[in-house]
């Protein structure tokens, strides 16, 4: 998937590409500076298409600033290299709830994308929330299947508690620009269905439990439940941001921990400051 374009300084810049020729010619062509950027109302496969008509070899897609340093591969036919919080309308409901896997996710496709209609290679890369809601929406049915007895709303506290901060790198997750990227744009984290499914506590919820939030009231009362070990003993931990640690202006992010010599229950906090 990867593609490198080098200019003539010897710089190179890397992206993604799914067109990936065999008998691609390897040296140095003109390069015209007619830019292709992401977004508008024309696609990106077919920004590629008007430059191959044009008797184009390849083409660089630029992000724009919103896009930072992503990068996404694409089934181009030359080479080429999620909604955050907070929720404006309902500020006291942290969104998004969580993330997953959505990035250059190998998918079926209804079409050959080669336009061979004998071809075989049926499936694309895709990017995006479409991906990311099946890997959660599978999670929570095999969740589901392990323990019959959850409530969604205890299925959603399971996936949402155990989260993962840091990637496999044993870093921060970092967003688009390469930046630790805040609760608004990861929720509690990265799901991990291992962890999911042994959570040590759950929040479970019935729907008049709703009520006093759409009534308007600011004291809510949430029990957990323990679907761990028995006899366990949990002490709470909380974590907060200050007016300085704002990730966005007005808004702050903490976390409330129930921790035990087995489990951490980690929920996000938004702060807002007035």
């Amino acid at each position: 998937m990867k593609a490198t374009a080098q200019l003539g300084n010897g710089e190179e810049f890397d992206g993604k590409s799914l067109f990936q020729p065999r008998d691609f010619d390897p040296k140095l062509l003109p390069l015209v500076m007619q830019v292709q950027m992401r977004g508008g109302e024309i696609g990106r496969n077919d920004k590629g298409k008007v430059v191959a008509l044009a008797g184009g070899a390849a083409m660089i897609l630029m992000n724009q600033k919103s896009d930072g340093f992503s990068t996404l591969a694409d089934a181009h036919v030359l080479p080429a290299t999620h909604t955050r919080g907070p929720s404006m309308e309902s500020p006291g409901i942290l969104k998004p709830d969580i993330i997953g896997p959505g990035v250059s996710i190998l998918a079926a496709w209804p079409v050959p994308l080669d336009n061979n209609t004998n071809s075989k290679s049926t499936f694309n890369l895709i990017s995006g929330t479409s991906m990311s809601c099946h890997h959660l929406c599978g999670i929570a049915a095999l969740l589901k299947s392990s323990h019959p007895d959850w409530s969604p709303a205890a299925i959603n506290s399971a996936i949402m508690t155990t989260a993962d901060l840091l990637n496999l790198e044993g870093k921060k997750i970092v967003d688009e620009r390469l930046l630790p990227a805040d609760i608004f744009a990861t929720g509690a984290g990265h799901v991990n269905p291992s962890k999911a499914n042994n959570p040590g506590l759950v929040y479970d919820i019935q729907p008049d439990d709703y009520i006093p939030y759409l009534c308007g009231s600011q004291a809510y009362t949430r029990t957990v439940t323990n679907v761990g070990r028995a006899n366990s003993t949990y002490t709470p931990d909380r974590v907060f941001g200050s007016s300085r640690d704002r990730v966005i202006e007005g808004f702050s992010q903490g976390y409330l921990k129930w921790v035990s010599d087995r489990y951490s229950v980690r929920s996000p906090i938004s702060v807002i400051f007035e």
